[in-house]
């Protein structure tokens, strides 16, 4: 006979009849092995709620750094721009050097230095980005401030290209030799009497060219009773030069002349024992010795 048990199932206040539940071995041992694999399905489940959690943390923190990691990276980027903007500043001031140098050299007739100017490269990040961008930083304004320099040493090269533009620094005749000093002499044309002679002679063929010898305005182109056919030119700056004895006038008055612009051809035209060119200047209406202007070159 199979073994039997029962279950009594009593009222905690006994207002119910007493109830009896009678199962057997085999529903006993169903009952217990139910009873574990709820308590196995109750364990793996809180073990799959620990992991999941474990697993959640986890994800959270690899999400947490990676958000980190992408702000770093965009700072970063926004960092690599604005070094690449700093680099392409000091490249365009580097070439703006580079271009006044180049300029400089021109007006002034200085030997142009070989070689390009030297270029930044741009460049992402790397393992010292606090020192480089620093260096960077110093660079440019340093670079700045040597374009800024350059700027004015460029206007200032142009100013003195312009005066000496208009300063007596060229002879006015290339084939002319020096046959009569500034200041008092014999009389040429005889005689014991001395005479001051307002200029310099170059003895030179008739015909020979006769060049300005600095930027101005001619001031007078006409035959002059004494001179023969005479120019005068100003300067500015109260520097005023005359050509005499000319052949034949190439300029008008009022016309504005460069330095080696030619003006006239040598003659032997007014008061003149040969041919030659007579060469005179004056500074603010005072005669002086025209090649004064040349001492410096001689």
């Amino acid at each position: 006979m199979k073994k039997r048990y029962s279950v009594i199932i009593v009222s905690p206040d006994n207002s119910q009849k007493p109830r009896q539940i009678e199962f057997t071995l085999t529903v006993k041992k169903i009952l217990i092995a139910a009873a574990a694999l709820f308590f196995l399905a109750v364990s793996l489940l809180a073990i799959a709620n620990v992991a999941q959690a474990s697993y959640i943390k986890e994800v959270q923190r690899k999400i947490a750094y990676s958000e980190a990691l992408e702000k770093e990276i965009a700072a970063k980027k926004l960092e690599i721009d604005r070094l690449n903007g700093i680099t392409d500043l000091i490249n365009a001031d580097l070439q703006a050097i580079a271009e006044y140098e180049s300029e400089i050299n021109s007006v002034l007739d200085l030997p142009s230095p070989a070689g390009a100017a030297p270029e930044l490269s741009r460049g992402g990040s790397g393992e010292r980005e606090a020192p480089v961008a620093a260096s960077l930083d110093e660079a440019a304004v340093q670079v700045a401030a040597y374009t800024q320099s350059m700027k004015e040493i460029y206007s200032a090269s142009l100013a003195f290209n312009e005066t000496l533009r208009h300063l007596p620094t060229i002879y006015p005749t290339k084939n002319g030799v020096l046959s009569s000093g500034y200041g008092y002499r014999s009389n040429p044309f005889g005689g014991r009497s001395s005479e001051f002679h307002d200029g310099v002679d170059f003895s030179c063929p008739i015909g020979t060219p006769v060049y300005a010898v600095a930027a101005g305005t001619v001031i007078s182109s006409s035959y002059e009773s004494g001179w023969g056919y005479k120019v005068t030119i100003s300067h500015g700056n109260g520097i005023v030069t005359f050509y005499t004895h000319n052949s034949r006038n190439l300029v008008q008055a009022g016309a504005v002349v460069d330095k080696g612009d030619l003006i006239a051809y040598s003659g032997n035209s007014g008061r003149s024992t040969g041919a030659h060119l007579h060469f005179g200047a004056s500074v603010n209406g005072v005669s002086v010795n025209p090649l004064s202007f040349y001492e410096s070159k001689d």
